[in-house]
This record gives structure tokens, C-alpha cells and sequence, in this order.
């Protein structure tokens, strides 16, 4: 059961961080859309 759980934990961790790098380029191209 431990290691289910730990494996869970880490797909939601990597999930979290490709979710926060996409929206750190998304944030990227609309200001670049923008012109800033």
C-alpha cells in the first residue's frame, strides 16, 4: 500500500511541475502576443 501511495504522490508531483512549466510558457507567449 506505502508504495502505491508513493507512486501516486509522484506522478502528482510530476504532473504539478509540467502543469507549472506550461503555464510558465503559456505566460510567455501571450506577452510576447502582447508585445511586452
Amino acid at each position: 500500500m506505502e508504495v502505491i501511495r508513493l507512486i501516486k504522490a509522484s506522478e502528482t508531483a510530476i504532473v504539478a511541475s509540467i502543469y507549472a512549466d506550461t503555464n510558465e510558457v503559456m505566460k510567455m507567449i501571450i506577452a510576447k502576443n502582447l508585445g511586452l
